[in-house]
């Protein structure tokens, strides 16, 4: 359950980068889970718009402060993970993963 007197969030950078030679297979030994990882990347790009619309859309009915600025902080933090599987889906594929 989230306490509503916590903090707000804080929205973090992505604190790495994927190196330009990353194998689509990159969990050694465990290439199901490595396809298993890269195909729910995959589809990332496409839910996390969808999510950042919903909440901005949503943040027009709400009128808590607290709750209207973990909403922004989430959509900054949803807007991070976006550009980050955005970037492993570019390698991946560029890779050769279908």
């Amino acid at each position: 359950m989230i306490n509503p007197n916590e903090a707000t969030p804080i929205p973090r950078r992505i604190p790495f980068e994927f190196p330009e030679d990353i194998d689509p297979c990159w969990i050694p030994g465990d290439p199901e889970m490595s396809a298993m990882v890269n195909g729910a990347s995959l589809g990332m790009p496409y839910l996390e718009p969808f999510l950042i619309r919903t909440i901005r859309e949503s943040m027009e009915h709400v009128d808590d402060p607290k709750l209207r600025a973990d909403m922004a902080a989430f959509n900054a933090q949803e807007g991070q993970h976006f550009r980050a599987h955005r970037r492993f889906n570019d390698l991946i594929k560029a890779k050769g993963y279908p």
